[in-house]
């Protein structure tokens, strides 16, 4: 994606978190197990989003074709890359699972404010992320 001004919001929820809790909210050992990190607490990007990434097949696999798909790629491109994430297990052997960890538990912190301020600067999509 381009950068622009919301990657800064995006930086101050990072900063922030780290602030409060002593450790990096998404700490990841590479490029594939940071997306891993951000989508274990932010879940999956929508597929509108996935599909604006020139680099989508670096960290998404393709979609396991439907009946009416697995017909058409015999005589049809193949289906786009918008699936499931590719699996990354890091150097300790851990795979994170999007989806299973809630911002708060990540923060270790229950101040609604905080939480929902962090949740705003951590949008995936920067044009709706708060500016």
């Amino acid at each position: 994606m381009n950068y622009h001004m919301a990657i800064d919001m995006w930086s101050l929820g990072c900063i922030l978190a780290e602030l409060k809790t002593g450790f990096p909210i998404f700490p990841g050992e590479n490029e594939q197990e940071q997306l891993s990190c951000i989508m274990e607490v932010l879940g999956v990007p929508d597929k509108e989003f996935i599909n604006r990434s020139s680099r989508k097949r670096l960290f998404f696999g393709a979609s396991i074709p439907t009946a009416p798909q697995r017909q058409c790629l015999t005589r049809c491109r193949s289906p786009d890359s918008t699936g499931a994430p590719r699996p990354v297990v890091n150097s300790k052997g851990r795979r994170r699972r999007p989806g299973t960890k809630t911002l708060a538990q990540v923060l270790r912190c229950d101040d609604a404010d905080f939480i929902d301020f962090i949740a705003k600067c951590l949008v995936w999509d920067p044009e709706k992320r708060m500016k």
